[in-house]
């Protein structure tokens, strides 16, 4: 016989698609990839600017037409490749976290990503972190002493 206290736990058993949002999770990163121009406008309203940029696939030799699309004053840089969210720049130098070892994981909540894995390489500047489930690739940035931005590689395929 089980318990209630068994079959609750059950209940709770957490799906693949494992939620990382907080109180504190601005956007959750995995839900972008692949969107369309008009879907991220939906959630961040009309860019403030645009450019168009040519972007070559890893291992190939060949360029398609690209464009970036800056959303809410540069917080946001998306990169739509074959009209599909690619890469995200999220820029996070005004919530002032700390680029220190206890502080710089709040970046990557702010974007709805897990916050207990380690970075795969560091350096003084950044540090990179892989094993992020639906996302290919985090760049964390710092400046000053604070985490810069967040440079998001949203699937392998526009590493």
């Amino acid at each position: 016989d089980t318990t209630d206290a068994e079959n609750t736990a059950e209940e709770n058993t957490p799906t693949d698609e494992t939620d990382y949002s907080t109180t504190n999770t601005q956007f959750v990163a995995s839900e972008l990839a692949h969107l369309s121009e008009k879907e991220i406008s939906k959630k961040w309203g009309q860019p403030t600017r645009s450019e168009e940029i040519q972007f070559r696939y890893s291992g190939t030799t060949k360029f398609v037409p690209a464009v970036v699309h800056y959303y809410q004053n540069e917080k946001y840089a998306v990169t739509f490749v074959e009209g599909k969210a690619a890469r995200l720049v999220y820029s996070v130098i005004d919530e002032e976290i700390l680029f220190d070892d206890e502080d710089r994981t709040r970046a990557l909540e702010l974007a709805g990503l897990p916050t207990d894995i380690e970075e795969t390489t560091d350096t003084d500047t950044a540090y990179v972190y892989n094993e992020l489930g639906d996302i290919y690739e985090v760049t964390m940035f710092s400046k000053g002493g604070f985490v810069d931005y967040l440079y998001i590689i949203l699937d392998e395929a526009y590493k």
